[in-house]
């Protein structure tokens, strides 16, 4: 990425709160990356983008909600959520790898291009549609490690043996984006590890119903509801249920669930939960839609 900018082929610019770039020879653009892109911000790990045109030149603008940059946040994390933080950062780029179509030189690594989620500790990135050349993983990867060892050593509040163990991993350059992802999994503290692209079982099970009724979902995203044409699966035969009543979200490894502005409410452990805001959901959580309840399992979960 800096190479890009290095030789002018993308020049970056500040639409308001949300960062951009402007492409100097629009066959830059690469269709097929954007289409991809699109696809899998639903899920995230990438930041929202948008394709504009300024003098005739293609622009990207990147649409970072409530994310925090990186660079904002360091003062104020501790060790532990740091290693959550790289944890989350190497599970997106295994997702880039996944993918297959998508090139690494196209992700700005920059500290303030790093977005945080304050509340999960999820990483977006973001990622440039380009048909540029793609450079090879070992470069990507010994730039990144720069950076991050960079980040360490600048930063006094992420001293710990913790930190330390986690530099020494970043110092050796022949481990791979997968073996840095697991031995910094095996720092992380509480819950289970799950590597990206892998998503466990989530059980959605009606208790104390007349109507039993059981959920199993095993997609990034997942509505449920009254009425067929607007959700993924029905609750039946309850009138209290909204048309589309709160939705399921697997994102970082994790499960939250959003209530969709439903009109008799979402409770998670008693809690009403705030419309269109994420909630973390962990295995045995009882959830009540309108007066009907379920019980929460996950497959693996603690």
């Amino acid at each position: 990425m800096n190479e890009l900018i290095r030789s002018n082929k993308i020049t970056e610019m500040q639409f308001s709160q949300n960062p951009g770039y402007i492409l100097s020879d629009n066959s830059l653009f690469s269709l097929t990356d954007f289409k991809v892109l699109k696809n899998k911000e639903k899920t995230g790990g990438f930041i929202k983008c948008a394709k504009a045109m300024l003098n005739g030149r293609v622009s990207l603008v990147y649409f970072i909600g409530d994310h925090k940059n990186l660079s904002n946040i360091l003062l104020s994390v501790d060790p532990e959520s740091f290693t959550l933080i790289l944890r989350n950062l190497f599970e997106v780029l295994l997702e880039i790898k996944a993918i297959g179509f998508l090139s690494y030189q196209n992700v700005d690594i920059s500290t303030d291009k790093i977005f945080i989620d304050q509340k999960t500790l999820g990483v977006s990135l973001i990622y440039l549609p380009l048909t540029s050349n793609s450079v090879g993983e070992e470069v990507f990867l010994n730039e990144l490690r720069t950076q991050l060892l960079q980040i360490i050593s600048s930063t006094p509040v992420l001293s710990s043996d913790k930190i330390s163990k986690i530099s020494m991993y970043l110092s050796n350059a022949s481990l791979t984006i997968e073996e840095l992802h697991r031995k910094i999994s095996s720092e992380c503290s509480g819950g289970s590890v799950r590597r990206a692209g892998i998503q466990p079982l989530l059980n959605v099970v009606s208790v104390n119903s007349k109507n039993t009724c059981e959920f199993n979902i095993n997609k990034p995203e997942f509505i449920l509801g009254r009425v067929a044409s607007k959700v993924d699966a029905v609750v039946p035969e309850n009138p209290a249920i909204s048309s589309a009543h709160c939705k399921f979200i697997f994102r970082n490894g994790e499960y939250f669930v959003q209530d969709l502005k439903s009109s008799n409410g979402s409770f998670l452990n008693s809690k009403r939960l705030v419309a269109e805001k994420l909630y973390s959901v962990k295995n045995g959580d009882r959830l009540r839609l309108a007066n009907e309840d379920f019980l929460i399992r996950i497959q693996g979960g603690k």
